[in-house]
């Protein structure tokens, strides 16, 4: 699944809105597009946990295609829990989590078993360090000389 700037924006709003509670929701399909479907969070602790309310649920499977889980944490974690992972692999549902203190969303794809983190800042740090490993393969006796993006 594609996490599209609109879905980026829509989960963003949702979490500030319910903050400092965690927000909850679901990406559903239809008509050859994703919509955010927002979700109460029924959680006993929704400042800790998030727990999808089931009728809201029920909605959002009557509406189309249930593709991905979403939910926020507004403190300083950006990293899913093993409960997350674990409910993601087992619904075989993609995972999104949206840190606002950070500004950052993360993905969890139950396919790849992988956790990526979206923020640019991470993604110049690799293309760096992939150029610089090409850089030395094919020209081992340079000297390297690249820019530090901080």
């Amino acid at each position: 699944m594609k996490l599209t700037e609109d879905i980026k924006k829509s989960i963003k709003m949702h979490s500030l809105k319910e903050a400092p509670k965690e927000c909850c929701g679901l990406i559903v399909s239809r008509d050859d597009s994703n919509q955010v479907f927002n979700c109460r969070n029924v959680s006993d602790e929704p400042t800790k946990h998030f727990s999808i309310c089931t009728l809201d649920y029920v909605r959002a499977s009557d509406s189309g295609d249930i593709k991905a889980v979403y939910h926020s944490h507004p403190s300083t974690s950006e990293k899913f829990s093993s409960y997350d992972m674990l409910n993601s692999k087992g619904h075989d549902l993609f995972y999104i989590l949206y840190n606002i203190e950070k500004d950052i969303f993360s993905t969890f794809d139950p396919k790849k078993e992988k956790t990526f983190i979206h923020d640019k800042r991470l993604m110049i740090f690799h293309w760096q360090r992939n150029m610089t490993y090409y850089f030395l393969k094919w020209f081992p006796e340079e000297k390297l000389i690249m820019p530090v993006y901080t």
